[in-house]
């Protein structure tokens, strides 16, 4: 195993959306992060330097603005979540969106469905 390890940034990062990254970005080789005095990717052989300078320059063009708003975005759909549950106890089940009928049976639910539910139960208004 192979790894590039990185000093934290001042501010929170959202470790979900950088692993989603680099899942579509740091190549197949790409095998998970973990997270403890520095944050450390790793991969199964040593990553190309294309892959190292693309890492370097995702990592330093992460903002505290743009972390904060990734962070605000999974409060409102969560809360456009909680919502639509709440309005299921008293919805027609025959005009349910796809994404209420996942709620309804209680099976995992993707970021789209959430967004989906947020267009539909905005938060905030």
């Amino acid at each position: 195993m192979h790894s590039i390890a990185k000093n934290w940034h001042e501010f929170r990062v959202h470790l979900s959306s950088l692993n989603d990254w680099l899942l579509a970005n740091a190549g197949e080789g790409y095998k998970g992060m973990s997270a403890d005095s520095k944050i450390t990717f790793w991969f199964e052989e040593e990553p190309t330097a294309e892959v190292v300078i693309a890492i370097d320059a995702y990592w330093d063009s992460l903002t505290e603005e743009g972390e904060a708003a990734k962070f605000a975005l999974d409060a409102e759909r969560e809360a456009a979540v909680l919502e639509a549950r709440d309005a299921l106890l008293t919805a027609d089940l025959t005009t349910l969106t796809v994404a209420e009928r996942k709620l309804f049976m209680n099976m995992p639910i993707t970021d789209e469905d959430r967004d989906a539910l947020l267009a539909k139960y905005p938060q905030g208004e």
